[in-house]
């Protein structure tokens, strides 16, 4: 019976130490070199945004104030896939008030939704 105990304690402990090496591996791995380089864009992606914000100000203050909406409607242009006008299958984009809400949608599922609808984009 002793025997029995000492296999069991021999194969418990080769299994805890295993347990432990697999989990200080992990560990070591979790912390990646890229950690800084992130950090490091993350400043200067700060730093632009500081400096567009500081531009924004004079700017506005020299009395070139642009409006929310073309800001937004400028920066939607931008990131549309594949589209480089505003309006796709002929159904332009519209700011609709819904139950004292605005939402953006497209002017037919505005006009669906029963919703009072101001076109964003004309075509040009």
């Amino acid at each position: 019976m002793k025997s029995a105990y000492w296999k069991a304690g021999a194969k418990l402990g080769i299994g805890l130490i295993l347990l432990a090496a697999i989990i200080g591996i992990r560990m070591v791995v979790a912390t990646p070199e890229g950690v800084p380089a992130a950090i490091e864009k993350l400043d200067q992606l700060d730093a632009a945004l500081a400096a567009e914000s500081a531009e924004r100000e004079r700017s506005s203050a020299a009395g070139a104030t642009d409006s929310i909406v073309s800001r937004l409607s400028a920066g939607m242009l931008e990131h549309l896939p594949g589209s480089s006008s505003p309006t796709r299958g002929g159904d332009p984009l519209v700011s609709c008030r819904l139950d004292n809400r605005t939402q953006f949608m497209r002017a037919d599922d505005c006009a669906i939704r029963g919703g009072e609808s101001t076109v964003l984009f004309r075509d040009r």
